[in-house]
This record gives C-alpha cells, structure tokens and sequence, in this order.
C-alpha cells in the first residue's frame, strides 16, 4: 500500500510538470513572437511611410498618418487571433524619424489563476546614409 501511494504521488507530479512546461514553453513562444513582429513591423512601416518629396530634397521625413495606417494593417495581418492586443503609439516624430510603440497582450491558462500580460516596447529611429 505505501508503495502504490508514492506511485501515484510521482504520476501525478509527472502531470503537472508536463502542464506547468508546456505553459511555460506557450507564453515564452507568444512573448516571442510579438516582439519579433512589432520590431520587424515597425521597420517596415517605416520604410513605407518615408516621404519621397523630402528625400528628393536631401531630408528624411516620414509622414505619420501613412505610418500609424500601415502599422495597423501589417500588425494585425501577422497577429495570432486567439490573443487580444492593445497598441499604444506614445511618440511619433516625423523628423527626424522616430516612433515610440507599446503592445501588450494577455496569454491565459486553463485556469483564471494562469494568466500573463506580455508588454513589448519598442523605440525606433530610421537611419540612412547621406
């Protein structure tokens, strides 16, 4: 009988070490990956919403409607749709370029008591060659 228990115990945190991982290895993944596509969307809005008259001209502006809509068109083609996002744009200067981004998300668990908010911050200045 005293074996049989300590063979359950050792099932049963088997179990819940497998589960605890696994969540683990899901909200690190998710942390991951909306870092990675707020850095790369935000270069590439960038690039976009450069003005072509001012670089004509010798100076780098982008033009800050066109970046805020091409932003939220690139974000929300390559953002998981199982997660809500808030985005938050704090500082947008059009010259020099440079924007100021915050997303936040909230990765749950099975549970209400498993549940994470991942904050991704980005400062971003666009750097040419003269």
């Amino acid at each position: 009988m005293k074996d049989s228990i300590w063979a359950y115990f050792i099932i049963m945190f088997g179990i819940i070490a497998i589960v605890f991982i696994f969540f683990m290895q899901r909200v690190s993944t998710a942390d991951q990956h909306n870092y990675t596509l707020l850095r790369e969307t935000t270069e590439a809005a960038m690039y976009d919403a450069v003005d072509k008259e001012s670089l004509e001209n010798g100076i780098v502006k982008i033009d800050k409607d066109k970046f805020i809509e091409i932003f939220l068109r690139r974000f929300a083609e390559n953002a998981s749709l199982s997660r809500n996002y808030q985005i938050d744009i704090y500082d947008i200067n059009e010259e020099p370029p440079k924007v100021s981004i915050k997303v936040s998300s909230t990765e749950k668990g099975t549970s209400d008591v498993l549940k994470f908010d991942l904050v991704n911050k980005v400062d971003a200045i666009l750097e040419t060659k003269n």
